[in-house]
């Protein structure tokens, strides 16, 4: 056999070799996957500034390279799925954005009255609710906003147009 088709053979079962079973660890044992529900104050972009290891606060020493974050903000109108690149315990938190996409729904801003009922997206637990007009929560756990903008429609008519309400 000549020299050439000795290293020939020699590279491919280089290439065909297997991978090693200990190099296959299921991903669970390698990865974390946390949910961060961002609070109304907090800035999504503060996740990707030197803020980031304030913002992942509770997490923060958990975390390792490799593991997922889902980001919903409080609202429930904003959805992303981070990737930590990068962490130095109490310095550096660096995430990527895997994916972020908007969702139906829209902040109780505040909730400050508006003068009338109104509807407004109170977040995932609150689902839709009906904000009375100085402000605070007259009825909530809706689960269509057109239900919400009913009730709203109705108890904003004056009293004598006024149907009984269920």
């Amino acid at each position: 056999m000549s020299e050439r088709s000795k290293s020939e053979k020699a590279s491919e079962t280089k290439r065909r070799a297997p991978i090693p079973q200990q190099a296959l660890r299921r991903a669970e044992e390698v990865r974390n996957h946390y949910r961060l529900t961002l609070p109304a104050r907090t800035d999504y972009r503060d996740l990707f500034n030197e803020y980031a290891a304030e913002v992942a606060g509770p997490i923060a020493p958990f975390l390792t390279r490799g593991d997922t974050i889902e980001v919903v903000d409080e609202a429930g109108s904003m959805f992303a799925l981070l990737f930590l690149q990068e962490h130095v315990p109490g310095k550096i938190v660096l995430f990527v954005e895997l994916l972020r996409a908007k969702l139906s729904g829209e902040a109780i801003d505040d909730m400050r009255g508006s003068g009338e009922f109104r509807s407004a997206w109170g977040g995932w637990d609150r689902r839709y609710c009906l904000v009375r007009p100085s402000g605070g929560v007259a009825r909530e756990g809706m689960r269509t906003r057109e239900e919400a903008e009913a009730d709203a429609r109705e108890r904003n008519r004056p009293i004598h147009h006024r149907q009984t309400l269920g």
